[in-house]
């Protein structure tokens, strides 16, 4: 995951070995993330809170959770 300070918020992406897909909706208050992110027409939506170096999300979509743990490279 790569998150940029943009001029009206924020902007990111999600990158694996399949690709990159962009962040859209993308809200970060205080240390919460919202966003959806777009894979083949299906919408999914990302929510996680940060804590430190760390970040610890969930992606949702038709009742399926997806686990996201990230860790901050500098």
């Amino acid at each position: 995951m790569t998150i940029n300070k943009a001029d009206n918020g924020y902007t990111g992406a999600l990158s694996s070995e399949l690709g990159s897909v962009d962040l859209d909706n993308l809200v970060i208050e205080d240390d919460n993330l919202k966003a959806t992110y777009d894979i083949q027409g299906y919408v999914l939506e990302l929510e996680g809170t940060f804590s430190g170096e760390t970040f610890k999300g969930i992606s949702t979509i038709e009742g399926y959770e997806f686990p996201m743990d990230a860790v901050r490279k500098r």
